[in-house]
C-alpha cells in the first residue's frame, strides 16, 4: 500500500494540482485557488510602468520626471494599494485572525462589514504592529538602466541592490510622501501634476508588492505564476532558497 502525503503548497505547484511518487510515496499537491486577480491586476500595472522605462530610465537621476502618463499610473497604484489594503484587513478578521491593534481603530467592526471605509491612519496602526511593514524593504530590479536584471541578482551582488522602503515613515509615526502626494493629485492633477512622480510611482508600487507578500504568502514564495510580479522589485525581508528558473526566485 502506497501512502499518500497531503501538502498545501510546495515547489511543484499546479493550477489542478499535482501528484508526484517520490520512494513509497505520493505527494499529492492541493489545487491553487483561481481567486488570484489582484496579483494579475499588479501584473498589468507592472508591464505599464516598464513601458515608461522605455523612455524614462529606471534611475534615481530621474525619480522627480512627472507627466500626464506618469500621473494616471501613479493614481491606479496608490489607488490599487488602497483597494487591496481593505480586502486583505477584512479578508484576516473574517477568517477569525484578530489585529493586535484593532480596538485602536474607530468603527472597526462597521469597517470590517462594509458599512464604512478603512483610511492610511488605520493602515499605518493596524499593518505596524501586526508587519511591522516600516522595516520592510524591497530591491529595486531594474534600476540604473539594468532592464532585464534578474529578481534574484540582489542576493549575490549587493553592489546591485538599490532599496525602497515604501512605509519607513511609519516608524516615525507619519504617513509615506508618496500617500501625500496621491490624495493631491488625486484631488487636483492639474495644479498638483508635479506629484506625480517617477520615484513616488515606484514607492506606490513597492507599497502593493508588499501589501501582496503578506496578504498572498505561500502563492507568492512557491508558485511559477507569481513569476511576473517580482519583475520591478524582490523582496529582501524573505530569504533566497533557491530559483524554480531563471526568473523564479524560491524563498522561505
Amino acid at each position: 500500500m502506497k501512502i499518500v502525503h497531503d501538502k498545501a503548497y510546495g515547489m511543484r505547484y499546479e493550477p489542478d494540482g499535482y501528484s508526484q511518487a517520490v520512494g513509497g510515496a505520493i505527494m499529492k499537491y492541493a489545487p491553487v485557488g483561481r481567486g488570484y486577480l489582484d496579483v494579475g491586476y499588479y501584473a498589468e500595472l507592472q508591464k505599464r510602468l516598464f513601458d515608461v522605462f522605455l523612455y524614462v530610465s529606471c534611475d534615481k537621476r530621474n525619480f522627480g520626471t512627472f507627466s500626464i502618463t506618469l500621473a494616471s499610473i501613479f493614481l491606479d497604484a496608490a489607488s490599487f494599494f488602497d483597494s487591496l489594503a481593505q480586502t486583505f484587513i477584512r479578508s484576516h478578521a473574517e477568517a477569525g485572525q484578530k489585529f493586535k491593534s484593532e480596538a485602536r481603530i474607530d468603527n472597526f467592526r462597521r469597517k470590517i462589514d462594509g458599512k464604512d471605509f478603512f483610511n492610511m491612519d488605520d493602515y499605518r496602526i493596524l499593518f505596524e504592529m501586526e508587519f511591522l511593514f516600516s522595516d520592510k524593504v524591497l530591491n529595486l530590479n531594474p534600476h540604473g538602466g539594468d532592464f532585464y536584471s534578474q529578481p534574484t541578482a540582489c542576493f549575490r551582488d549587493p553592489a546591485r541592490c538599490f532599496d525602497v522602503q515604501p512605509f519607513i515613515a511609519w516608524s516615525s509615526d507619519k504617513n509615506p510622501e508618496w500617500w501625500r502626494a496621491f490624495t493631491r493629485v488625486k484631488h487636483d492633477r492639474i495644479k498638483h501634476m508635479d506629484q506625480a512622480t517617477l520615484g513616488n510611482t515606484i514607492e506606490a508600487y513597492g507599497a502593493v508588492l508588499t501589501v501582496l507578500s503578506f496578504y498572498h504568502t505561500r502563492f507568492m514564495k512557491f508558485h511559477t505564476r507569481a513569476l511576473d510580479t517580482y519583475r520591478l522589485f524582490t523582496p529582501r525581508y524573505w530569504k533566497l532558497e533557491g530559483q524554480a528558473t531563471v526568473m523564479q526566485p524560491i524563498f522561505k
